[in-house]
């Protein structure tokens, strides 16, 4: 890892090196391998945060363990955000604002239900692999190093297959749509619609009459 001469806290530095472009891809950026190549890189996305997610998290990839962790750090980090800022009093101050905030976070319950299915099914491949273990079976000296590593693997396995349960059951409790498997027909996603309309009925009559311009 080169020095870091960004100023960024370590971690975010870090989290930013894994999303800069190739230098083969994208010859302007000299020196890609610092976190400032990066901002300067988002500057002109600043305006539209969309922009600044795809340049950061390219949709089709490249997909890889670290950039999906970072993209659930993200997440948590935006969603610490919200909680702080939604706490006082300006930013809420129109109706509209609520029902973005609501739209949003319905959006995303949705987007949870796929991505707890595929974590779902990533557990069981899991479960699939020789090399799993639990790490709650005690490594006991006394008892045959093949047996000690069949039972690790098997209490893996029963463990990977219980996450992907319960996975499941969450997901279901996300949404639960109708047996043609489009329409949602109940979960806490589908219970944000009321809200989001309620919130977007909701306008602010602004005065802008000057009564000193009144003779």
């Amino acid at each position: 890892m080169s020095d870091n001469d960004s100023g960024l806290p370590g971690d975010l530095h870090a989290a930013l090196q894994r999303h800069l472009p190739d230098p083969a891809d994208d010859p302007y950026h000299r020196n890609p391998r610092t976190a400032l190549a990066v901002l300067d890189r988002l500057r002109p996305h600043f305006d539209d945060f969309d922009d600044v997610v795809q340049v950061l998290f390219p949709y089709d990839g490249p997909h890889s363990r670290d950039t999906v962790i970072d993209a659930a750090v993200l997440m948590a980090r935006t969603g610490r955000y919200l909680n702080n800022a939604t706490q006082r009093r300006a930013p809420l101050d129109q109706g509209s604002t609520v029902g973005a905030i609501i739209g949003n976070v319905k959006a995303v319950l949705y987007q949870f239900e796929q991505l707890l299915e595929q974590l779902a099914d990533g557990a069981m491949r899991l479960a699939d692999d020789p090399t799993l273990y639990s790490d709650q079976v005690a490594w006991d000296q006394n008892v045959p190093r093949e047996q000690r590593m069949k039972d690790r693997h098997d209490a893996g396995v029963t463990t990977a297959m219980h996450l992907a349960d319960q996975l499941r059951q969450i997901r279901g409790d996300l949404v639960t749509r109708d047996s043609a498997g489009f329409r949602p027909i109940s979960g806490i996603a589908p219970r944000l619609d009321e809200p989001t309309a309620l919130a977007n009925q909701l306008g602010h009559t602004i005065d802008d009459h000057d009564d000193s311009s009144s003779a």
